[in-house]
């Protein structure tokens, strides 16, 4: 059975904000009806286990009433709806710059001006706190400076405040172009990435019109110019440095979220525009990136690691040859992804960095009696000691792993047709290399031929060395 929309619900809180909803329904403001408390205090008791409607409708009413499963889902529907309300509150009650607009509205319509003043300053200390800056920050502040505006109307309707208005309308501006500005680099970041390319375009003159303009003075508006600039020209790289140079000086400014997206525009720009064409030299600049983003908590959401930039940044790092910071990543890090990942995480990727240094005896230690339930790591498990044998020259040991890898990629029903042959290959090629006879350089030539020829083939690169080895 499905569960309800409302244990679905219920089941996303954490104990804090249970706790606070439990207080929320206890307001007679939000909710009239005691039977609401005592049917979400059975969901929270039961959160876990599957949904028993004849148990929740007892909780309810006891064996008084006959049970009726339309006036219990009609609770539950309720239930849910304070709920998403309670999360809506939630999440305005976190936004310092949405709630103080709101108090400035309420006190400009009943003409409080005392009250209105103290409030005027407050919203104007909260543009001086760090990490705050987004697109939002000037919506807000658009409608604070209008709403002063109109306050020095009321007050003074012959002579209103004409800078507050002045104010509000640069705020709009800023509003209008760091938005529309982020979501065309987001359509330019779908488009480098994978056959999707949302429909965004920006009105023709946008970009060279912004060049010369005030706007570029702020911060946010600047930032996703250039991260435009970045994708869209063919001087991206003059753009890039731009950028990246910015966000060191300004990043405490920046609202967490925002300093992510531009980021991962940076990262995706090495990657997409520079490294997949040859240009390797930005594996270091990727890497840098990556530092920054640790150093400033851009990878972490609520004190848990982010396990694809986990796994991205040890094959970065390894690939630029430090290792000695890659392991001292791992032994630092892994203890933050969740938690059902850590010890696959740190037997796997100490392992990687013990098959970097060439210590393969260490390599063989950490994996031989290891069992992986994560795909991903069953499969990088075998690959990585069917490379350290082939590195020792272990014969018996490489044929028995290469016939119990083939075994267990015919068996194993949750990997995919096109991942099975892609290991299968790796498996025909690893044993061709391994028994070439010496000194078959033709022999080595053709394998060689073939490998190229041959498209999505795991550690590709690898057996190419390899193969160079045997010419």
């Amino acid at each position: 059975m499905k569960s309800p929309k409302l244990l679905i619900l219920l089941r996303s809180f954490d104990g804090n904000l249970l706790a606070r909803f439990r207080k929320f329904l206890h307001s007679p403001l939000y909710n009239e009806q005691p039977a609401l408390v005592v049917l979400f205090d059975f969901c929270r008791e039961h959160l876990a286990e599957a949904w028993d409607k004849q148990a929740a409708w007892r909780a309810l009413h006891g064996s008084q009433r006959p049970f009726d499963d339309l006036a219990l889902r009609r609770m539950m529907s309720k239930l849910c709806k304070l709920g998403e309300d309670f999360l809506a509150l939630e999440f305005f009650r976190a936004s310092p710059a949405a709630f103080v607009y709101w108090k400035l509205e309420g006190l400009n319509r009943v003409s409080l001006h005392k009250h209105f003043t103290a409030i005027l300053r407050e919203s104007r200390a909260l543009n001086e706190r760090p990490k705050i800056r987004q697109p939002l920050f000037h919506f807000y502040n658009q409608r604070r400076a209008l709403q002063e505006y109109r306050h020095s109307e009321l007050m003074n309707p012959r002579k209103p405040l004409v800078k507050a208005l002045e104010d509000a309308d640069y705020a709009l501006d800023c509003y209008y172009f760091s938005q529309k500005l982020k979501n065309y680099c987001e359509m330019l970041g779908y488009a480098q990435m994978q056959a999707l390319k949302p429909e965004i375009r920006l009105p023709g003159p946008m970009l060279s019109y912004l060049e010369d303009s005030p706007f570029l003075e702020d911060s946010l508006v600047r930032a996703y110019y250039l991260a435009a600039r970045m994708m869209e020209s063919p001087e991206g790289e003059r753009f890039f440095v731009a950028l990246r140079q910015m966000l060191d000086k300004v990043y405490k400014d920046f609202a967490m979220q925002e300093l992510e997206t531009l980021f991962i525009h940076l990262m995706n720009y090495c990657i997409y525009a520079q490294i997949n064409k040859g240009q390797t030299q930005y594996f270091g600049e990727l890497l840098e990136l990556y530092r920054s983003a640790l150093t400033y908590g851009i990878l972490e959401k609520d004190g848990v690691f982010d396990p694809f930039h986990y796994k991205n940044i040890i094959t970065v790092g390894l690939h630029v040859g430090e290792a000695d910071w890659v392991e001292e990543f791992i032994k630092t890090y892994t203890e933050r992804l969740p938690e059902s990942e850590r010890e696959n995480a740190l037997t796997y990727n100490l392992a990687k960095v013990y098959f970097y240094r060439k210590e393969y005896d260490k390599v063989i230690r950490q994996l031989r009696s290891v069992e992986y339930s994560d795909l991903f790591y069953a499969l990088g498990n075998r690959l990585m000691l069917l490379k350290t044998y082939y590195e020792l020259g272990e014969d018996m040991a490489l044929d028995s792993l290469i016939d119990s890898f083939g075994i267990y990629l015919r068996r194993n029903k949750q990997i995919s047709s096109e991942v099975r042959r892609q290991y299968q290959k790796v498996l025909r090629f690893v044993r061709k290399m391994f028994y070439l006879p010496p000194g078959d350089k033709a022999g080595a030539r053709k394998l060689k031929e073939e490998l190229l020829a041959t498209p999505n083939l795991a550690d590709k690169k690898w057996m190419l060395e390899k193969v160079e080895e045997l010419l």
